[in-house]
């Protein structure tokens, strides 16, 4: 297939901004995803979306219910941001607040309105068009579910091994993703527990999937795609004043975005939570730098 990358950035939305996709980048990522973009209201004039010029290999994820409001969005998208290279269709998603206006995981549960929103989207453009999803425990109906994306005409398939009761808690199903790519003809993305690079490319080798994704892993650690994993402190607070250095570049310096990430960033080392407690005490960005100084 053209142009599948081999290492995907999760959209995690709230998180996976620009200046933190284009640092993960830097570090390795092969592919990001602006997350969670509303085709409603893209279809309306009435938002848009976070890429830059400098960003490399990156699609949108579009989320909501109607196949015609996701169509023009694709058509609005595609003719403002000519670096977007693929687009994605958010149907794993398990929050209450995507799932309401019959979104995210509910399209997992409504194969039709799936199809019709895939097969709609492919009228629209020649770029790659795929679908996120997590799994069922019955392996027929996943394959199934999967059986009509591919016939919908989605150039491949993204899998994060948890149902939609899991959330994110317990472990991925891996053996499950697998199945799923024994089963179609299209590629497969596997999601889920993935903590490295290294990782990822082991879950290829042994046949699991295509290409992988890493989310909650890079959160804390971007240097993920490089296969660091054991961060100093020196070497966090490094990485943290890199990714502010990017706000400021992109214009987008806010406390709202940057304290989660400072608490993300200061996780898994000796005396973080002292460390992460001292962070949260801050008042303003210019305070929050000056404790890590």
């Amino acid at each position: 297939m053209r142009g599948l990358p081999s290492s995907f950035l999760a959209p995690i939305f709230g998180y996976t901004n620009a200046q933190f996709r284009l640092l993960c980048q830097r570090y390795g990522a092969k592919a990001t995803v602006v997350p969670l973009v509303n085709a409603s209201a893209i279809s309306r004039g009435a938002k848009m979306i976070d890429a830059y010029d400098s960003e490399k290999s990156l699609g949108v994820q579009l989320s909501g219910p109607r196949p015609e409001e996701f169509a023009k969005a694709v058509y609005i998208i595609e003719r403002n941001f000519h670096l977007v290279k693929r687009f994605d269709v958010n149907a794993g998603c398990p929050a209450q607040g995507t799932m309401k206006d019959g979104g995210g995981s509910v399209l997992m549960r409504k194969p039709k309105t799936l199809a019709a929103i895939v097969k709609e989207m492919k009228k629209e453009t020649d770029l790659l068009v795929s679908v996120k999803m997590r799994i069922f425990n019955n392996k027929t109906k996943i394959v199934q579910l999967a059986t009509t994306i591919q016939e919908a005409g989605a150039d491949f398939i993204t899998i994060h091994g948890r149902t939609v009761k899991q959330g994110y808690s317990g472990y991925a199903d891996w053996g499950m993703i697998q199945t799923v790519k024994e089963n179609v003809s299209i590629p497969v993305i596997g999601n889920g527990d993935i903590k490295s690079t290294k990782e990822g490319e082991i879950r290829v080798r042994e046949g699991y999937c295509n290409s992988f994704m890493i989310g909650r892993a890079a959160m804390s650690n971007p240097l993920v795609f490089k296969d660091k994993t054991e961060l100093t402190y020196e070497r966090r607070k490094k990485l943290f004043l890199e990714y502010h250095e990017l706000c400021q570049e992109l214009d987008h310096v806010e406390m709202k975005d940057l304290m989660p990430k400072a608490l993300q960033f200061f996780r898994s080392i000796k005396d973080g939570a002292a460390i992460r407690h001292k962070l949260s005490q801050s008042k303003t960005v210019d305070e929050l730098i000056s404790k890590l100084e």
